[in-house]
């Protein structure tokens, strides 16, 4: 097995009864590429990466420079509830009859109670993931292509907007700025890679210094298909393809001077969430993030299902929802990232 660090189990094993309920499941297999953990502590707590610099020396035994205690990280929170109500003397027959609901005098089933928790875990899993790249405290319902989901892109900011917050070193990706959206499209593999090469080129002394084989770049989709359809083609000279297999399954990768490329879909997707400035454009379709490590993640174990129901006998009203919390580190110092966009 190939673990490329990207996953640390906290508190139990994967074959353990947690992973049978629908919103553990639902995690396990959303965040398999991110440096998961789970642990049973609402807020935790990180050492922040040491960014290299010079040392101040002691000279003549005499003691000049007060010693700084290494940076903590805390974790910002993203809490999600999603919950709603059937009103099952509305169900059709054919609904009676797969959820195996008496149709004279209806109550909730099990059957019906499985496929929303799964539903509701699914569906939360996106949004967050979606959240924890591109939230931002600031939007506001303009910012939005679909303004009913401002309140879960307001949760937190996500790693792009704690990133940028930082002022990184930057790449221009010249296509975001094109006028429609299949002049967006054109980015070729060469050009993908011509843009981790600036990428590179543009780190910092400190970064500089760390070995490529530490370093990752998280891209959007279109970057990273670009060049794998190249290589899928012609055997791109100098690019590999590197699977990666952890507990949950497995994701693709390729490695290009020995720096690890992983294509986050969610990503992508809450880009697509974004209002562009141009109509017919999409909000900067390309971009990547050149750092040391995979983006971390932590959710807490629920002792037990975090689905809950209730239900009225006397109106027939059952609601059901399903709570998600996930972690998310603030971003160090800005020398321990690259941007392009």
């Amino acid at each position: 097995m190939i673990t490329a660090n990207n996953m640390t189990l906290v508190g139990y094993e994967a074959q353990e009864s947690d992973f049978q309920i629908a919103l553990m499941e639902a995690l396990a297999k959303a965040t398999q590429k991110y440096n998961t953990s789970v642990t049973l502590k609402p807020n935790t707590y990180m050492l922040a990466p040491i960014v290299i610099s010079d040392a101040i020396l002691s000279a003549n035994c005499s003691v000049t420079d007060l010693c700084a205690v290494p940076n903590v990280l805390k974790n910002t929170k993203i809490q999600m509830n999603d919950t709603c109500y059937i009103c099952l003397t509305d169900l059709t027959e054919g609904e009676l009859a797969v959820y195996g609901i008496d149709p004279i005098y209806p109550e909730p089933t099990t059957i019906l109670e499985n496929q929303k928790a799964q539903q509701q875990a699914i569906q939360l899993t996106f949004s967050a993931l979606k959240t924890y790249w591109l939230g931002n405290t600031a939007y506001v319902a303009g910012d939005l292509n679909n303004a009913a989901l401002l309140p879960a892109y307001k949760k937190d900011n996500g790693q792009w907007t704690k990133i940028l917050a930082t002022n990184p070193a930057h790449v221009v990706i010249s296509e975001n700025a094109a006028g429609t959206t299949a002049l967006q499209m054109t980015v070729t593999a060469d050009e993908a890679l011509a843009y981790i090469d600036q990428m590179l080129n543009a780190q910092s002394l400190s970064m500089q210094i760390v070995v490529n084989s530490a370093k990752m770049i998280w891209a959007t989709v279109e970057l990273f298909d670009a060049v794998m359809a190249k290589l899928q083609k012609d055997e791109l000279y100098s690019v590999r393809q590197q699977p990666i297999e952890n507990e949950f399954g497995n994701f693709d990768s390729f490695i290009y001077r020995d720096v690890q490329v992983i294509k986050y879909e969610h990503f992508s997707i809450a880009i697509r969430d974004l209002k562009p400035g141009t109509v017919g454009t999409i909000n900067l379709p390309h971009r990547m993030v050149l750092t040391i490590g995979l983006p971390a993640l932590e959710f807490p174990r629920p002792v037990e299902s975090s689905f809950d129901t209730d239900f009225d006998r006397v109106s027939k009203r059952w609601e059901a929802g399903t709570m998600l919390t996930i972690m998310q580190p603030e971003a160090v110092s800005s020398d321990y990232y690259v941007v392009a966009y």
